[in-house]
């Protein structure tokens, strides 16, 4: 049986600014939320998230490029959470250390009730996220997205 298709629905460039200045926001808010301060910010959040997806370590190159981060600017990060305890590096890279787990833990605690009381349509959040994996794939395949990622795939 067929799926029913949908018309497309025309999407213009002011469409498309409109919702990266709402992410904008949305990031700056975040990163202001009680749960984050000066020495741990949504950043260093993000970081710990990524890691623990990758039970076997990460590169830095792949970690940087999976956020979108500067490879200089992942490097701080890094070595922020390093010296914090949270992470730890070995033969397979970055791994989250027991601390950088607790913490990890501890930060979704504290965010979860915001994102419950913020979130009155999980499915329209979950097609958003979709939306911009789709988007995000799209915009960099067969070509890096910019002249860091030119140097994260060369290595440099």
């Amino acid at each position: 049986m067929n799926k029913p298709t949908r018309e497309p629905q025309d999407v213009t460039v002011d469409d498309f600014l409109y919702t990266s200045i709402a992410i904008g926001r949305f990031m700056r808010v975040c990163s202001s939320l009680p749960t984050f301060s000066s020495d741990f910010t949504f950043l260093h959040c993000l970081v710990l998230f990524v890691v623990n997806g990758e039970p076997h370590g990460l590169s830095m190159k792949v970690l940087c490029r999976q956020i979108g981060l500067a490879l200089e600017h992942g490097r701080d990060t890094c070595r922020e959470l390093k010296a914090a305890g949270f992470l730890s590096t070995d033969g397979d890279g970055l791994q989250l250390t027991a601390a950088g787990r607790s913490k990890l833990n501890d930060t979704s605690l504290q965010l979860l009730p915001l994102i419950q009381a913020a979130v009155d349509h999980p499915q329209r959040f979950r097609n958003l996220v979709k939306f911009l994996r789709s988007m995000t794939r799209a915009w960099t395949k067969g070509k890096p997205a910019s002249e860091e990622a030119e140097s994260l795939e060369s290595g440099d």
